[in-house]
């Protein structure tokens, strides 16, 4: 499986993954049939980010964090 931020968020793609076969590799995509080609907020919740929400000496210490969140729009920034 790929990363959520690899999805073409505006055919409704929802997952994607790779196929290896003994001669090729293919991409395999999880498309939700909609009317509209449109952006669909319903379909894409904020997914966790790259980015770590602390350093190790602060995980070391005791605290604990949610991870950040990435919101999966064309126009995408962290929340």
């Amino acid at each position: 499986m790929l990363p959520k931020k690899a999805c073409d968020l505006m055919v409704n793609e929802v997952n994607r993954a790779v196929r290896l076969t003994s001669k090729t590799v293919e991409y395999v995509h999880f498309k939700v049939p909609r009317k509209s080609g449109n952006f669909q907020a319903d379909l894409y919740p904020p997914t966790r980010s790259d980015e770590p929400a602390m350093k190790f000496a602060d995980y070391a210490s005791g605290q604990n964090l949610e991870p950040l969140k990435y919101e999966l729009r064309p126009d995408a920034t962290q929340v």
